[in-house]
């Protein structure tokens, strides 16, 4: 009898530079759920770090929990004085609030056996003060979004904020994985040094909203959704102008689109949804829901719409086409990756008529898209199972093992 060797459980310590707090719920939730589909096969803690602009009395907060199976360190900090002052003491605060919840994990959980940073800014230096001085590796997973016109030669140069010392962290790194090729692309063209590697966005399922293809419809209205933060980026703006060409022009009064999310643009949309006449009427603002409505909204939508400006993956894009629901997607960057002709429609950016013929195509065609094909891929593409195989192999190479 052959005896079966068990996988070796990695002690991963995750250094976010965005996660779920007190002080907003959504904030990185994917790397969240990135830390636990690598659970599976690795033991998992989170360190994450932020000012609290409520806090009076404690300069600092650590609030330390076992939250489903992560152990996970919250450290929140006081905001101190203002304009230059205030820049000088949180980058002071948020170095000794690290120390405060790296002391207080290696006292409950003991050494990691690597670091794993999820977004180079802010929690990437830290890394690489541990390397220095703790003599801990670490891996990278990069969610930063790439400069699209800069990578297509529509502009000759790139904002790169603190570009020396994030050149540094990634030289330094046993590995950094971004969440498209079409990112990998972009850090390459703008010169950083390292190994690099692409690994898909972890996309969470939930089997009770999988949509089914004999699902009933009540009516025949066809429904479009757009889950966001409502900012210039995103381009809602001319997905509003599609529906006054299809509603008004058109006279295409059988559709709906759903909006899910806040943002800096949330009242002027409104605003030019009722200019229109369709606000309340065609076009719908949800302003933000929780995970169970969000999924009963995209669940019971006929197709979804992404027209961004730059995108370095599009999880709610992923998400749609796990649960089955076929997509319209703008050439922004990540969706290059995952959307082709059997989930759905690729258009060009910033233009309004090729986005007005996907959703009248979709209109008339969503029906004809079998949800169990979707979900297929979305299984093979964002499962946490298949990310955390692929994240495994990564903390292997890194430990030499």
């Amino acid at each position: 009898m052959i005896d079966t060797i068990k996988p070796l459980r990695f002690k991963i310590l995750f250094f976010a530079s965005w996660f779920p707090n007190r002080t907003s719920k959504v904030l990185g939730i994917f790397v969240k759920r990135k830390a636990l589909a690598v659970s599976a096969k690795c033991n998992v803690a989170v360190l994450y770090v932020t000012a609290d602009a409520s806090m009076k009395d404690k300069k600092f907060e650590v609030d330390y929990r076992n939250e489903d199976g992560l152990l996970i360190t919250r450290v929140y900090f006081k905001y101190i004085g203002s304009g230059i002052i205030k820049k000088i003491f949180y980058n002071f605060s948020f170095i000794i609030a690290h120390y405060l919840g790296w002391k207080k994990i290696k006292q409950v959980w003991g050494k990691p056996d690597l670091i794993h940073v999820n977004v180079i800014d802010r929690s990437g230096y830290i890394a690489l003060l541990f390397k220095y001085f703790k003599k801990i590796r670490y891996v990278i997973t990069e969610h930063s979004t790439p400069d699209i016109n800069y990578l297509r030669g529509i502009t000759n140069k790139t904002k790169i904020p603190l570009r020396f010392l994030k050149s540094l962290v990634i030289k330094n790194s046993e590995f950094m994985n971004v969440d498209s090729f079409t990112s990998l692309e972009y850090y390459k063209k703008v010169g950083f040094k390292g190994k690099f590697g692409v690994i898909k966005n972890v996309v969470e399922i939930k089997p009770e909203f999988l949509v089914k293809k004999d699902r009933i419809k009540k009516d025949n209205i066809k429904r479009a959704v757009h889950i966001s933060i409502l900012n210039e980026r995103k381009n809602v703006t001319d997905i509003i102008r599609a529906f006054d060409n299809i509603c008004n022009k058109l006279s295409r009064k059988n559709v709906e689109f759903h909006l899910i999310g806040e943002g800096e643009q949330k009242a002027q949309l409104e605003s030019l949804a009722g200019e229109f006449g369709l606000l309340n009427k065609n076009i719908f603002f949800h302003g933000f829901v929780d995970e169970k409505q969000k999924l009963e909204i995209l669940t019971n939508s006929d197709f979804h719409i992404l027209n961004s400006d730059e995108e370095g993956f599009s999880v709610v894009t992923a998400e749609s086409i796990l649960y089955g629901i076929p997509v319209i997607a703008t050439k922004c960057g990540g969706p290059e990756d995952f959307v082709p002709k059997e989930v759905g429609i690729l258009i060009e950016r910033r233009n309004l008529q090729q986005l007005i013929d996907a959703i009248l195509y979709m209109m008339d065609n969503s029906q004809n898209y079998d949800p169990a094909v979707l979900q297929e891929y979305g299984k093979k593409n964002f499962s946490p199972e298949v990310i955390c195989q692929d994240t495994y192999k990564v903390y292997k190479n890194a430990l030499r093992i």
